[in-house]
Formats: structure tokens, sequence, C-alpha cells
């Protein structure tokens, strides 16, 4: 129910209009794109289509269901999530190797983070009615949550391009992406759904689970890649995805006459 990959196509396609766009460009528009859902929860029934009982979409698989469920309150609706999309595609074209924007990552992103936490906490006493407006969850994604998400996310992507240089271990994950995404899915989640601890469990236990499966993730990743030059899945998507090799003409005089 909670499926990500259709939401990812749309990402991707959409994401190639803006290929030859600045970094600037893309900031700005992933800045805009949370407060533009804004004007989108005020002027549509966000809980449209939902059974919160059961946390599933009734009319998913009709036509309107389905769309609406894709672009405006599903589980990773485009608006606004393709602003984490544009954010990526915005630092991907920022100079990386320098140290200095490495920090400015690390400390901006930790910043935002943080000053997402305090709004959070400290402006509804003093301004009740902002409060459905803050919330941190994903359902419905305000801005407070894509900013806090964000923020979060981009100090790890700088506190990782700092430490990646004394770290092999970091820099065997960061090539090995494709194997550890489907691990945490299929070996990850598979295994806390056959210990049923897939739901109901504590912050802290969930937090405990996650950085486990951090530290095996990190551990695996630097022995494969001792021995072999790219992730598992990453190898198979390489050997799939290559072109055929051409074969050479026979040169001139080859062959039996």
């Amino acid at each position: 129910p909670a499926d990500i990959l259709h939401f990812y196509a749309c990402y991707f396609a959409l994401g190639a209009f803006f290929l030859g766009v600045s970094p600037r460009r893309c900031m700005a528009l992933a800045l805009l794109l949370p407060w533009l859902y804004v004007l989108a929860l005020l002027n549509w029934n966000y809980e449209e289509g939902w059974d919160w009982t059961t946390l599933s979409y009734v009319d998913f698989w009709q036509a309107e269901g389905f769309v609406r469920h894709l672009l405006f309150n599903g589980f990773h609706p485009i608006l606004p999530w393709m602003a984490f999309f544009l954010w990526g595609m915005a630092l991907a074209g920022l100079p990386l190797t320098e140290r200095r924007w490495q920090e400015r990552l690390a400390w901006g992103g930790a910043l935002v983070f943080l000053a997402c936490l305090i709004l959070r906490e400290a402006l509804p006493r003093f301004w009740p009615a902002a409060a459905p407006w803050l919330g941190s969850s994903p359902l419905p994604p305000t801005p407070l949550y894509v900013f806090s998400a964000g923020g979060l996310a981009t100090a790890l992507i700088g506190a990782a391009l700092l430490w990646a240089p004394n770290w092999p271990a970091l820099r065997a994950l960061g090539r090995s992406t494709l194997s550890v995404y489907l691990a945490h899915i299929v070996l990850g989640m598979g295994t806390l759904e056959a210990m049923g601890w897939l739901s109901g469990r504590s912050l802290v236990e969930v937090a405990a689970a996650g950085l486990l499966f951090g530290a095996l993730a990190l551990l695996g990743c630097w022995a494969w890649l001792r021995r072999f030059p790219q992730g598992p899945l990453e190898m198979l998507m390489r050997r799939l995805s290559a072109p055929p090799v051409a074969k050479r003409p026979a040169s001139p005089g080859s062959g039996s006459g």
C-alpha cells in the first residue's frame, strides 16, 4: 500500500525536464513547492479517498483516485515530494568535492533541521492556529515536514562527504546504494515482519533496529568491495545495461582460403 516505486517513476520523468536547469533555479523551485502544497490543502479535501482506520486508499485503482493519490494526498505525492528530488538535483550541480561546500551542507542542513524542531515546539504556544501546519508527520507533508526532512538529509550528505576520505566503509556503502536499498526492504523489513516487529514498536526500538541495519550494511559493503568492484546488484545492473561489444572484423587474409 505504501509503494514508492510508481512515484519514483514520475519523479524521474519530471526530473528529465530539469537536467539543464541551474542548481539555483532547482533550489528555488524546491523551496516553493511546499508552499504551493499549502494552497492545495486549503482548496482540496486532503482526506478524500482515505480510510484512516485501515490506512488504505479506497479508490486507488480508479482513475480519479489514482491521480489524486499520485499528485496530492498519497503516501509520497508529487506535490510536494518533487521538492526533495529537485533539491537533490541542485546539490548534484554543486562542487561537492570542495570542503567548504561539504561544510556548508553539513552545518546549514543541521541548522535548518534544528530550527524546524524549535518552531514545532515553540510556535503553537504563541500562535495556536498554526499548530495544524507544524506537524512533522509525512501525512500530510506540511512545509515543516519537508524542510526538516530536507535539512536533516542535507546535513547527513555533507557529513558523509566530509567523513568519506577517512572511512573506506562509507565509500563502499556509497558504491552499493541499490543493493542496500533493496536489502533494507527484503532483509531488514522482511526480518522485522517475520519477527512481528514491523509495527507497534517504540521509538527507541525503531532507532536501534535502524542503527543495527546501518552498521551491518557498512560492514557488509566494505567486505564485499574488498573483492568486487561494485555492489552485487550494481554489478548485475551494469551487466544487463552495458551495450553489446561489437565483434572485430576479421583481418585480411585470415581464415581458410
